[in-house]
């Protein structure tokens, strides 16, 4: 069974149901922008986010370097009244009232300080209002017992706190130890320690926490400097329930821990997603605005290419009632022409009935060229088969051995090579092929030979090459031969015949069969045609 191929574009389930594809692909399109559109505004929002942590970060480092500034400087003043205390080897009343009187005034949020040498309250500043504190022992107060002694044991200054105060307000407590220098061995002695409270709110006051403009807003834990393990002592403990950036607030002993969201919480949409909806809706709308118009165009196509199978059709019953109305008379004519010469016996008579077989053989060739060459350019079906070639060109080539013997020319057909016995091809179109030039060859021949060989080309083509003897062409023309309705010289068509459709038809046939032809030929020395074809298609 030959196999039947279709070189004409075929639209497949597309052609089917184009719309229903349509419909998936818009489908599809949109569904990727949107997958690409939240991609977009996640990475966006993600991006924003970094930032927005970062800006929080920074506000809250700046924060946390101010209380932490601001108390480290506060309770610094209170380390260097002992470190005088150390070189003094102690203080009196007067030198304590005087000096904690310039402390106090200089640092608006110390409420007192009070010094316990032995572990007893001796000094106070102001003692207005703090009467009560002078001669309290650490050792027998149950509260503040263990702070003052952990002090001493340690050696280092404690925060406590922040607590509130009876007075009112809120402070934190700074505890630190005081050492004087023996007489006896001028080893350092603990000689007692320096207290003071630190009013927080003035604290917060002075580092901006109370400034109304604050991006952020924070929470502060650590209670007695226990660090990020302490207690809340300020702010809202639902901060700690937002994600918070955290800063540390190093203090003279131990540390607090502050934590910060934005005012307005952390962003929940990217900030550009309207500029990305927007690009993604105009793109994908473009998008599907040229899948549309090329839905159109298929749907033009398949209306023109429908429109070109009805024509075809309609030319292809054209050409066969014109062959069967145009030939049934042509073969009259040629019958009754050859009747007449077989049957008369005067010589002018038997030479005009010779003219008009002449003539009607012309107009029936000229009719077969036509036929091909206008059907060729319609029919987009190929039968490709494989062919024996030996036994393809015994049934093609004895009318034309007939024909050129009539001349006295030889027509020679080499044997065919082993490795070109076979040929996959459209059995019409090669045998038209073969037959044009090698009827055109015996045609222009009137001396000589002519003669048919096949070889390989390659490993995956065979060549034909059909070499006369004959008139040839002239190299000026060998360029316009393969046009339709051209010889090589006009004189040719009345000395020859034809309409010069022969090449037309021969070049056509080889380019669609997806091969090549070549023409070797001079003057009045002969002509070789190459036909290379495929050896499978």
């Amino acid at each position: 069974m030959p196999t039947l191929l279709f070189k004409q574009p075929r639209a497949g389930y597309f052609a089917a149901s184009p719309l229903l594809w349509l419909l998936l692909v818009a489908s599809g399109i949109i569904g990727g922008a949107v997958v690409i559109d939240t991609h977009l505004e996640r990475v966006d929002l993600e991006r924003a986010l970094n930032d927005q942590r970062e800006e929080t970060l920074s506000e809250a480092s700046i924060l946390a370097s101010r209380i932490q500034a601001e108390t480290i400087s506060t309770f610094y003043l209170v380390v260097g009244l002992a470190r005088m205390i150390e070189i003094n080897g102690g203080i009196t009343d007067e030198e304590f009232q005087e000096i904690c009187s310039r402390l106090v005034s200089s640092r608006s949020g110390l409420r007192n300080i009070a010094a316990a040498p032995d572990m007893v309250v001796r000094h106070v500043y102001p003692l207005e209002g703090n009467e009560a504190a002078l001669g309290l022992d650490y050792a027998k107060h149950p509260t503040q017992r263990e702070g003052a002694f952990k002090v001493k044991e340690t050696g280092k200054p404690i925060i406590a706190g922040p607590f509130t105060l009876v007075q009112g307000g809120e402070a934190v407590i700074g505890r630190f130890p005081v050492y004087i220098r023996s007489k006896e061995n001028q080893q350092l002695e603990f000689w007692g320690i320096l207290s003071t409270p630190f009013d927080t709110g003035v604290l917060y006051e002075e580092a901006g926490l109370y400034d109304p403009s604050l991006p952020i807003q924070v929470n502060i834990r650590g209670q007695d400097a226990s660090g990020a393990k302490g207690e809340i002592f300020y702010g809202s403990p639902a901060i700690d329930q937002a994600d918070p950036v955290r800063s540390p607030i190093k203090l003279l002993s131990g540390s607090w821990e502050m934590a910060a969201v934005p005012k307005a919480g952390w962003l929940q949409v990217s900030p550009n997603a309207f500029y990305i909806r927007t690009i993604t809706v105009i793109v994908t709308v473009l998008v599907l605005v040229v899948i549309f118009l090329y839905y159109l165009f298929i749907r033009r196509v398949q209306h023109s290419q429908n429109m070109e199978r009805d024509v075809a059709s309609i030319k292809e019953r054209f050409y066969a009632n014109m062959s069967h109305e145009l030939r049934t008379p042509l073969n009259g004519i040629c019958g009754m022409s050859e009747l007449i010469k077989m049957s008369a016996d005067d010589k002018e008579i038997v030479d005009n009935a010779s003219v008009i077989l002449q003539s009607a053989q012309t107009l029936t060739r000229l009719l077969d060229d036509v036929l091909v060459l206008s059907q060729s350019k319609q029919l987009h079906l190929y039968h490709y088969r494989e062919i024996e070639l030996d036994s393809f060109l015994r049934e093609l080539v004895p009318p034309l051995i007939h024909q050129a013997e009539s001349k006295g020319v030889a027509f020679q057909v080499q044997p065919i090579p082993t490795d070109c016995a076979t040929i996959t091809c459209d059995p019409p179109m090669l045998r038209q092929i073969l037959w044009n030039l090698l009827s055109n060859a015996v045609k222009f021949t009137h001396t000589g030979e002519v003669s048919l060989t096949v070889m390989p080309h390659s490993s995956d083509q065979i060549s034909f090459h059909i070499r006369d003897t004959g008139i040839g062409i002239d190299a000026s023309r060998i360029d316009g031969i393969f046009e339709a309705f051209v010889q090589e010289d006009a004189s040719n068509t009345r000395r020859f015949g034809g309409a010069g459709l022969g090449l037309a038809i021969v070049q056509r046939f080889v380019t669609q069969l997806g091969g090549t032809i070549q023409v070797k030929s001079q003057k009045n020395n002969g002509s070789e045609f190459i036909v290379t074809l495929n050896r499978a298609q």
